[in-house]
């Protein structure tokens, strides 16, 4: 279903409103029904009702009484806070990062005020609190509590609820990361929820992939994009999940399709480059798709790849040209977090800048262990640091720091976050010169869904020392293409 409104005067008045919904095949891309509704603007919940009830006829489905009082629900009396509800939902709709979340809850905040008996208010904040703390863009004990008084409110105002029931699973997943929790929630509001929309299904496959059920969470996400066949975000999702699994040929196919949907969506851009390397660890296509990609936006998680995609290329100095060039001193997603000089110094280092490459790292341990002191058991900064100290030389320090991120997030509980700070571990262990334990955490990777392929450690300069050893070798025969014959 899609379609456009237009007024006629203002939109927070009493006003005449026309509302053109379209029903599409989403199969064949063929309109199957258009119509226009022309009303007074009193009451938006009866206005979309109405257009429901058409539709539903149209489609000639026979409603049970649970969905029929679904489309009857009136969440708010308050258009106000409806209306700041609805502009939360455009923030994150298609995008999550720091930015959207922030956005998201000022709106959000707007529409308990006006309305703090709004119970879907109230979750779409906690959701967002929660997301601030799960993704460490805010690990303060101040935003846990946040997130957990938001969800405390929805359970007060609908005990027993599907909605309550939705809370609690959305807390277990994004801030105490109990997933057995979280799964059982997520079923009794399943059970409590009639109907089956795209919404509903995302939470399934985002806690397979958190339990490292990746082929199970990409037939979840398919059947996601079958019922938002619109949505860039579900396409993008899809197709880092196939990345994860190296079926390649199928995550560049959902990009593809996001970028379609949307050019200027930034990140499928990015991950068909990531593929690239991933499966032919070749830069000369991946410097395509980067050309021919929206610019890069200043909150986007992507901004690193540029960087690695210069590194690759043996453009030292142009990666420190477009660090130099970046606004924020710090590169971070979800799973890693990065202070630029990090970057700068693995730059100079290559360059052979011994000494700016010192200075550099030394600017990145600082700025790591003044942060360590605010969030003491955040796994990225750890991890991060330990890479700083191993570029320092400080062995023991490096690895302390390494193995401690893993102990905080550990692959076997963390399969999803945990897989960066395996990576960040083999790498500490090559910078300090053991070789055995760097491939040892490498054929971890290898051996199961990750983003470390044989082509890419072969593109990526980090991983240099390790080609001419013996298991290294072992290992391209194991996992990659290879012209060695088996007993070389």
């Amino acid at each position: 279903v899609m379609g456009s409104v237009r007024w006629s005067g203002q939109a927070t008045s009493s006003t005449r409103i026309r509302v053109t919904p379209k029903v599409i095949d989403a199969a064949k891309g063929v309109q199957i029904w258009a119509d226009s509704f022309d009303r007074d603007f009193v009451d938006v919940f009866e206005i979309q009702s109405g257009i429901a009830n058409s539709v539903v006829n149209l489609l000639d489905v026979t409603m049970l009484e649970p969905e029929r009082r679904v489309l009857e629900n009136r969440p708010t009396e308050n258009f106000d806070a409806y209306k700041a509800y609805l502009k939360a939902q455009d923030w994150i709709r298609e995008r999550i990062s720091e930015e959207t979340q922030t956005h998201s809850i000022e709106h959000l905040q707007r529409a308990i005020t006006q309305d703090p008996e709004f119970v879907e208010a109230w979750l779409a904040l906690g959701t967002a609190h929660s997301r601030m703390y799960s993704f460490r863009y805010d690990h303060s004990d101040h935003r846990r509590e946040l997130a957990l008084q938001a969800m405390a409110r929805v359970d007060n105002l609908a005990p027993g609820s599907a909605l309550s029931h939705l809370a609690k699973g959305i807390f277990a997943y994004h801030v105490e990361r109990d997933y057995a929790t979280a799964g059982d929630e997520f079923r009794s509001w399943k059970r409590l929820t009639p109907g089956t929309n795209s919404d509903d299904l995302t939470w399934f496959p985002a806690l397979l992939e958190r339990q490292g059920r990746f082929r199970e969470a990409a037939a979840e996400y398919r059947q996601t994009t079958a019922l938002d066949p619109r949505s860039t975000y579900r396409w993008n999702r899809l197709g880092q999940t196939y990345m994860l699994l190296n079926e390649f040929e199928e995550a560049i196919q959902c990009f593809e399709i996001a970028i379609e949907l949307d050019p200027d969506y930034f990140t499928p851009h990015v991950n068909i480059a990531y593929v690239l390397w991933l499966r032919d660890g070749e830069t000369e296509g991946a410097r395509a798709v980067f050309s021919q990609a929206p610019d890069v936006p200043v909150a986007s998680s992507s901004k690193g790849l540029l960087f690695w995609q210069k590194i690759f290329e043996e453009d030292y100095d142009g990666s420190l040209q477009y660090l130099a060039g970046l606004p924020d001193s710090v590169l971070s997603m979800p799973i890693f977090f990065r202070p630029k000089s990090l970057y700068e110094g693995i730059a100079h280092s290559l360059l052979g800048n011994e000494d700016a490459a010192r200075i550099s790292f030394e600017a990145a341990a600082r700025y790591l262990e003044k942060e360590l002191e605010l969030s003491p058991n955040n796994e990225k900064l750890h991890s991060a640091l330990g890479v700083a100290y191993g570029a320092l030389g400080q062995t023991d320090d490096a690895i302390r720091e390494g193995q401690r991120a893993v102990e905080l997030i550990p692959l076997e509980r963390e399969p999803w976050f945990g897989l960066v700070h395996v990576e960040d571990l083999a790498w500490i262990y090559t910078l300090v010169g053991d070789y055995d334990r760097a491939l040892d955490e490498l054929e971890k990777l290898l051996s199961m869904p990750s983003l470390v392929t044989i082509p890419l450690l072969e593109l990526d300069p980090r991983w240099a020392p390790l080609r001419d050893h013996p298991r290294y070798l072992d290992l391209k025969i194991r996992f990659g293409d290879t012209d060695l014959p088996p007993d070389a």
